[in-house]
């Protein structure tokens, strides 16, 4: 509680546990503030390896996936908080729901003392999106839309977006793809690369064709850094010939 101890000092500790702190007899600073000496008898435990670490559940996802999130590796020394931080990786990929509870567990191995066994439970989750659909719209006129989006292509964590628009008066076609593990390494790579093209009735017609590139690398546990370049070609044509004819164009410098 933060109070001084009395005169005749905390009682005297008696045998003690490993890992119990023990107070030695008081004593006294110069200036008369009361001290106490406090002694940690520690015994530390026996080491314990990683025998086996087992996946079960992931139906969809490739196990080399699941593994490369995980901080503990078999036949290395086990630890607790990396095992904590394997998890938490694991559930911010968002493929499965969430490990908790007994979807964790580590046993002891039974064919020798000082190693455990860890295994994994998953469930996974759908991160497949197919979306279609038609509508009107002022700019656009009537349109018909598709498209498919999944975060875990294939069962190997990389992203892939394809869509197609195709209306009376735009066009839109992407393709994106995304890879978190480029060439077996913590490096994400990815492209974007689109063609979209836009008729302004009476006006003129916008053809765009471009992309982007993106590459990104940890700079913490849970944090990255990217580098994005894109490029971009606009392109006009079917230009209304009011705007080609010279006395329709206003200088704003003419007096």
């Amino acid at each position: 509680n933060g109070d001084a101890p009395g005169a005749a000092g905390p009682p005297s500790p008696g045998p003690t546990s490993p890992g119990e702190a023990q107070a030695a007899v008081p004593t006294t600073a110069k200036d008369g503030t009361p001290l106490v000496d406090v002694t940690m008898r520690v015994d530390e435990g026996k080491q314990y390896f990683i025998n086996r670490i087992t996946f079960t559940g992931n139906t969809t996802t490739r196990d080399n996936v699941i593994r490369r999130e995980m901080r503990i590796v078999e036949a290395g020394p086990f630890n607790t908080m990396a095992l904590k931080d394997s998890v938490k990786r694991l559930n911010q990929l968002g493929y499965f729901k969430p490990l908790e509870g007994e979807a964790v567990d580590v046993q002891k191995t039974t064919t020798a003392d000082n190693k455990v066994d860890i295994s994994l439970k998953f469930e996974e989750q759908n991160r497949n999106q197919l979306t279609f659909g038609a509508g009107v719209s002022q700019f656009e006129g009537f349109f018909g839309q598709l498209s498919f989006q999944t975060s875990n292509f294939l069962g190997r964590g990389e992203a892939l977006t394809v869509s197609l628009q195709v209306g009376s008066r735009s066009e839109n076609y992407q393709v994106a793809f995304t890879e978190p593990f480029l060439f077996d390494r913590n490096i994400t790579g990815g492209f974007d690369v689109y063609k979209r093209q836009l008729q302004y009735i009476g006006y003129y017609t916008q053809k765009s064709t471009g992309g982007n590139l993106t590459f990104g690398f940890p700079v913490a546990d849970f944090s990255r850094m990217s580098v994005n370049y894109a490029y971009e070609s606009v392109r006009m044509s079917d230009i209304n010939e009011a705007f080609l004819d010279p006395t329709c164009i206003f200088d704003a410098d003419a007096k």
